[in-house]
Formats: structure tokens, sequence, C-alpha cells
């Protein structure tokens, strides 16, 4: 349930409207500012990387093009969603955003589609699990 003076950043609903467009909700206004953060995150290592300023809106750019589309086609090349019932395509998104990004920490060059394998690997439930296997072999 969300809380009555919970309110969203600028920043945060237009990442919010933009996300809705594609079908990605949350229940909890805390998970848009979640992934606001991982975007804050982006463009913080864009910052040093580039040595410069990045605005907002570039770092909101880069992420969906170099962060949450590789990753979300990688999710939803196969149908992630009956590995993870009940979970709704936002909630799978930051879980699976998260375990990619422990993954990075200890190996650089980690897929979006080894990210996604693993995650349904080690947390998934019922058959869609044992087949993961299969559809990444």
């Amino acid at each position: 349930m969300t809380m009555i003076n919970e309110k969203l950043t600028k920043e945060e609903t237009l990442l919010r409207a933009m996300l809705e467009r594609e079908g990605v909700t949350f229940e909890r206004i805390a998970n848009w500012k979640t992934l606001a953060d991982h975007i804050r995150i982006h463009r913080h290592f864009l910052n040093e990387e580039l040595s410069s300023d990045i605005s907002w809106d570039d770092a909101l750019f880069s992420w969906y093009e170099t962060v949450y589309k590789p990753l979300t086609n990688a999710l939803w090349s196969i149908n992630i969603r009956r590995t993870f019932p009940g979970q709704g395509p936002g909630d799978i998104y930051l879980a699976v955003s998260n375990h990619w990004f422990y993954l990075k920490e200890k190996n650089p060059d980690t897929t979006p589609e080894e990210a996604v394998q693993s995650f349904v690997e080690t947390y998934g439930t019922g058959m869609a699990r044992w087949f993961s296997r299969f559809f990444f072999a």
C-alpha cells in the first residue's frame, strides 16, 4: 500500500510515464524510487567514465538503451512470468537487474542473457525453472 506522503520527483514521474507505456507497473511508489536510483547510479558511472556532468535525461536515455532494453529483451525472450507467478513485469525486472549487478561484480562481462538464466535457475519455481535450462542451453 502506498503511503499518502510519498511522492515522486519530476525525474521519477518522467521515468514512470516512460515505462508505464511499455506495461511496467509497480504497486508501491518505493519501487519507482528504486528504479530511479538505478539510473542515478548509472549516471554516476557515466560521469566518471566520461569525466563530464551528464544530465538526468541523457543518463535516462543511456540507461534505457544499454541496461533496460538489453535486460528486458533477454527477460521476455522466454516466458519468464510463468517462473515467477504473482510477480509483475516491473518487480521481475528489478529483481533480475539487482541479480545482474551482483553477477557483474564477480564478472564484469556477464551478459543480460546470463543474468536471466542464473536468476531463473536460482530463484524460479515449478517446471519453468527446470525447462529454463533448455531455453538457455
